[in-house]
Order: structure tokens, then sequence, then C-alpha cells
């Protein structure tokens, strides 16, 4: 913050009434009241640097389909069914993603979602080229509880079919991000929105990784979607108070 163009003083303090924010090279900034009490000069602080290439920022979400276990009953005594007993391991069946402006507002959103025949051949490598190549360009990568899920899952599978992994890149993690900052009575993403999650079913996922019923992934790759709508939308309002109140979220 520069000094007081009036008195020349270095400190400041908030307005107590009227606007605390305005708009100083297209960013949001905001107002200072020159703290001499002969002074009633109310400054803006400067506009943050703006890259002359700017960030890109990618927030994604996926959908993990069931694996597939032998087993002789309901009770599994050691809480984890024998590896040996897997007959056919989870895989991707969609995913959605959205890339944030310079206001942190997603412009559209993309998705791809496995076929019938790939997801009866357990086969998610042709939409996970497309996530991969989203991920590689991306300087951030963002979703709600990507880092211990989303991010993970996604590397073990481009590992899987030998695609090796995405150029790296920060994350932001929305769940770790509210955590951080608030506590509230839940961390759940239909809990922070105000337009609640889609509904899929238990028969939903069992009806895909049975018959990989085309509808039915319809479906899912609708509700992947409308999570990153609603989860975006709601991050970026997120990010917009925290940055608001002098803290960084894109270090």
């Amino acid at each position: 913050m520069r000094n007081c163009e009036k008195c020349g003083r270095k400190k400041w303090i908030k307005p107590l009434s009227g606007d605390t924010t305005t708009i100083v090279d297209g960013q949001r900034v905001r107002l200072w009241k020159c703290a001499n009490p002969l002074c009633p000069h109310t400054q803006a602080e400067e506009s943050p640097f703006i890259p002359q290439h700017p960030l890109r920022k990618l927030y994604f979400d996926i959908e993990f389909g069931y694996s597939k276990f032998l087993a002789f009953d309901r009770k599994v005594p050691s809480k984890f069914l024998p590896i040996e007993n897997m007959i056919e391991e989870g895989h991707v069946l969609c995913w959605a993603s959205a890339w944030l402006d310079g206001a942190d507002e997603f412009q559209y959103i993309e998705s791809m979602c496995v076929t019938q025949e790939e997801s009866l051949r357990n086969d998610d490598r042709r939409i996970l080229e497309g996530l991969w190549e989203r991920l590689d360009a991306a300087h951030y990568w963002t979703g709600h509880n990507s880092d211990a899920y989303d991010t993970k899952m996604v590397h073990y599978r481009f590992h899987k079919h030998g695609m090796g992994f995405p150029l790296a890149a920060k994350q932001v993690d929305s769940l770790k991000l509210a955590k951080q900052y608030m506590r509230s009575p839940s961390n759940g993403l239909d809990f922070f929105t105000n337009d609640g999650k889609q509904e899929m079913t238990r028969e939903d996922w069992k009806k895909i990784a049975l018959t990989g019923d085309p509808d039915t992934l319809l479906k899912m790759e609708t509700y992947c979607r409308h999570d990153v709508r609603i989860g975006a939308d709601w991050f970026r309002g997120l990010v917009h108070d925290i940055e608001m109140s002098g803290r960084s979220v894109w270090k």
C-alpha cells in the first residue's frame, strides 16, 4: 500500500461505513482510510499483478465404478476383502471439468463418459486421455476432496494404462480450504451449495457395474457435470471471501 496521497502517512484503517472496495485495473481491491485523524483521505490499494499469460485453473471431478469381489459372506473379520478375491477392479466411469477464468468463474463444463462396451471391458483409457490433456495444460488443479481422492485415483489409472503422469501442477482442494477457514456442521459439497447434489442410487451403480446400461451411464455423467457446476460456483465464492480478507489462494 502506498503512502497517503494527501498527507504522506503510511498507516491505514478500514472505513467504518460506505464502500469498502473498488475496481482498479479490472481487479476488485480494498479501500482504506488514512489513520491520520486530521486527514479524511480514502485511498485504494494497488491492483494485483496480472501475468501476461493468465494461470490456467482446472476444477474437475470423477465418478468411479464398483470393483467386483468374491466372498463367502458379508462379514469380513479382517475388515478387508482379500485382494486375490477381486475379479475386477473399478474404473473411471466419467469425468467433468471446468476452466476457471480470471475472475474464478467457470466458463463451460466439459465431460467424457465410457460407453457400454468400454464399461463392460473395464476400459477407461479413452476418456482418461481427455482428462490427462486438460490436467497437463493446467497450472492449478482443484476440486472438492480432490487431493485425497480424485487426483490419486486418476494418477493410478494413468499409471495402469502406461500413460505417465500429467505435468505437475499446484493443487487447491476446496474441502481443505473450507476446513482451513471455517468450522461448518458438514463439509459435504451438497451442504455448502444452495443447489444440492443430484441423486445416484446404489441400484444405479450396480446396474452400471453389471450391465453398463447406457441410460444409467448418461445419468452418471449428468450427475458428475452437476457436481462440477455447483462445486465450481461455490468455490468461486469461497475464493472471493478469502482473497477479500487479504489472503491469497493462488500462491
